[in-house]
């Protein structure tokens, strides 16, 4: 039934579906607590129960007070500050569902708008978990609520800080707690020396115990792709120079003069 601007959806015994999400002739459709067909992306809880109704979820607003993921700034805090656990073992989850006249489940890459500005997004495939945006490396890139985690186009390269955390089937997935590390976040765990030969600062960060807190970065660049190999070397849009090694951990930041 269309009421207004809503799509609603009866049972067999004529009560509408609310609070839930539910396969319906093939395709997956969500229905938020007045029974109104939820379209484009939406934030979900998942309570992990279900009946002949479908699962019972809660779709949280996109400007909810504590939650809110209505422009970039508020979906990062939301997703890798707040529910970065929750995301990752499927508790909540950031799903994607077509317009008001469709409002069927999106799975794989989508782009998606948000306060105007658009974002590669990819959606969880596999059944247990379908439709959910993925939260874990992917590919050699990092997705956070579907979001993909990269470096601004003047940036070039950014450093980014990772937790794991379990997986719905238990695995630790790998996920962007912070996309916006400062240079000087990495410099301070080492002393800057200074080369007049190569006129030239360099930060040293070989040492175990440095090396085992930089474990938590990795650099990405402009598409995603986490920077690895051995010795490899990148210059990001401040001019500084960072090498890591072939798993990918910082080994040493150089900035020219």
């Amino acid at each position: 039934e269309d009421d207004a601007d809503y799509w609603y959806y009866a049972n067999g015994d004529g009560n509408i579906l609310a609070n839930r999400v539910k396969k319906i002739k093939g395709k997956t459709y969500g229905f938020d607590e007045y029974g109104r067909m939820i379209s484009g992306l939406a934030l979900i809880k998942y309570d992990g129960t279900s009946d002949s109704d479908g699962e019972l979820i809660e779709k949280i607003a996109d400007d909810d007070s504590a939650l809110p993921y209505d422009t970039e700034d508020a979906f990062n805090e939301t997703a890798m500050t707040r529910i970065a656990s929750e995301l990752a073992d499927g508790t909540y989850r950031f799903m994607y569902f077509s317009g008001s006249d469709d409002g069927a489940m999106k799975t794989g890459r989508q782009t998606i708008d948000i306060d105007g500005e658009s974002f590669s997004f990819k959606f969880q495939t596999k059944s247990n978990v379908k439709g959910a945006g993925v939260t874990d490396m992917d590919d050699d890139k990092y997705y956070v609520g579907g979001k993909l985690i990269k470096a601004d186009k003047e940036d070039k390269y950014q450093v980014v800080k990772v937790a794991e955390y379990a997986n719905v089937d238990g695995v630790m997935a790998k996920v962007v707690v912070d996309d916006g590390v400062k240079i000087g976040e990495i410099t301070g765990l080492g002393t800057g020396k200074r080369n007049a030969k190569d006129d030239a600062t360099e930060w040293d960060l070989t040492a175990a115990a440095t090396q085992d807190i930089l474990k938590q970065y990795r650099i990405v660049n402009t598409s995603g792709k986490v920077v690895e190999g051995a010795n490899k070397t990148v210059k990001n849009g401040d001019d500084y120079k960072l090498k890591v090694n072939k798993d990918g951990v910082i080994q040493s930041v150089i900035l020219e003069d």
